[in-house]
């Protein structure tokens, strides 16, 4: 009986494991980076985009600020502005405690000029 346990709990684990690294939000910033663009490409409208999010039922849209664009972490802070409005996603966890979010980037005609994605832990 004992030996049974173990064989299920190793079999469990395995599967999670397995499970775990499959999930694409594991890859590099940069491979998640490449697939949105795939699916959004720089020049798409923001309804198109805003669509597409929509259309993942595993992305939540977060926020979407149309009066300024997004800053991508730099120093000093604030001087790296892209676009002049944004939409951020999370896009979901890579594990337990790590967080994937997206950030659209648009130009005042509504085009998208940019996408940052970045990883981060939870509180």
């Amino acid at each position: 009986m004992r030996k049974v346990r173990c064989l299920m709990v190793t079999g469990l684990v395995a599967v999670y494991v397995t499970m775990s690294l499959m999930n694409p939000l594991r890859r590099p910033v940069s491979h998640i980076r490449k697939n949105i663009l795939e699916l959004t490409p720089i020049g798409t409208n923001i309804a198109e985009v805003t669509r597409a999010i929509e259309d993942n039922a595993n992305w939540r849209t977060m926020y979407k600020q149309m009066d300024r664009g997004y800053s991508i972490p730099s120093y000093p802070p604030g001087s790296n502005i892209v676009g002049s409005k944004h939409i951020v996603v999370d896009l979901g966890k890579s594990s337990l405690i790590w967080y994937v979010r997206s950030y659209w980037g648009f130009d005042e005609n509504d085009i998208l000029v940019d996408v940052y994605v970045t990883k981060g832990t939870t509180n």
